[in-house]
């Protein structure tokens, strides 16, 4: 189990300041700050992060099993600046079939802010429900 204490908002706040160029990849600096491993991926023709389940998945079988994928309803691969939606974490089983809504951020905050939030709510949402996908 992750020490909470080790990764707080503003370890991950922290990792998105110079983080860029696009919305995604500021996203991917908090979830890497927060130990959470990410791929850049396509839902429906639309680029998100994907964070796998099983965090010692490869980026292969990160595709293709349980997994988190989080958007913002545009493309993460705009430039930083042009993000206007917040992010949404969504659970998908290994045949990409929608399971359950994990996390929307409010709608108020910077990017930096809400990804920092994002990665922090993905990282407690795995803490407390990860086994219950990867240990059947």
């Amino acid at each position: 189990m992750i020490t909470p204490a080790r990764y707080s908002l503003d370890v991950a706040l922290a990792a998105v300041t110079s983080a860029g160029p696009s919305e995604g990849d500021v996203l991917r600096a908090a979830l890497t700050a927060c130990a959470i491993p990410s791929y850049k991926a396509n839902d429906g023709g639309t680029s998100c992060v994907l964070v796998p389940i099983n965090r010692t998945a490869n980026e292969g079988d990160a595709h293709t099993g349980v997994k988190l994928l989080i958007s913002s309803g545009e493309d993460a691969e705009r430039p930083a600046e042009a993000h206007d939606e917040p992010w949404s974490a969504h659970l998908y089983g290994p045949e990409n079939d929608f399971i359950d809504s994990v996390f929307t951020a409010p709608d108020f905050l910077s990017l930096d802010e809400e990804s920092a939030l994002t990665a922090w709510a993905v990282l407690r949402w795995l803490e407390a429900n990860a086994e219950s996908y990867t240990h059947p």
